[in-house]
């Protein structure tokens, strides 16, 4: 009985490599990325236009927010890709019955932000939401992944609507970098 189950261990094993140098080993779906983290302190009180820059050519895989919200007002945070689409990064709104906390958690090729134009948007919050305020780690709504071809280059598009009263703070910005 000991006899027959090395043997067809052995007959499994040899097919299975019979079949990989048949048909040739590959491998799908693994992307190497790199992830970077930069610590930050900027306080943003109305809605504005910011820049993600890099000395470099990057290929934004990922982005996330860390900070604080102060006041009652609405904050959105969009990424702009390529073609014009925005991407929620963060916002401070919670269902009316549900407000929860956020959550915590992370790391930066060196980039930069820079201040833009002012915006000249404020966004309404539905009857069935309310704003949250406290900190935030790490908050990626719709950028947690990104398709590397439409987020690559050495500028990126950051547009914060902030609504009156309220003041938002950036303490740390964490992306990551797709490999190429």
């Amino acid at each position: 009985m000991h006899f027959n189950r090395t043997i067809l261990g052995v007959i499994v094993v040899l097919a299975l490599m019979a079949t990989l140098m048949l048909t040739g080993p590959s491998i799908t779906g693994y992307v190497a990325t790199e992830t970077f983290s930069k610590p930050l302190n900027i306080q943003i009180t109305e809605s504005q236009r910011y820049f993600v820059e890099s000395d470099a050519d990057i290929a934004l895989s990922a982005l996330a927010l860390s900070g604080t919200v102060e006041g009652d007002g609405l904050v959105n945070v969009y990424l702009t890709d390529k073609e014009e689409n925005r991407l929620l990064v963060f916002s401070n709104k919670a269902k009316s019955a549900t407000a929860m906390t956020h959550i915590t958690g992370l790391a930066i090729v060196d980039v930069k932000l820079t201040a833009g134009k002012k915006l000249d948007i404020i966004e309404s919050l539905d009857d069935a939401f309310v704003t949250t305020s406290g900190s935030f780690v790490n908050q990626c709504e719709q950028t947690c992944l990104l398709d590397p071809s439409k987020f690559n280059g050495n500028k990126f598009t950051l547009d914060f609507v902030v609504e009156p009263g309220t003041e938002f703070t950036i303490t740390n910005v964490r992306y990551t970098v797709a490999q190429s």
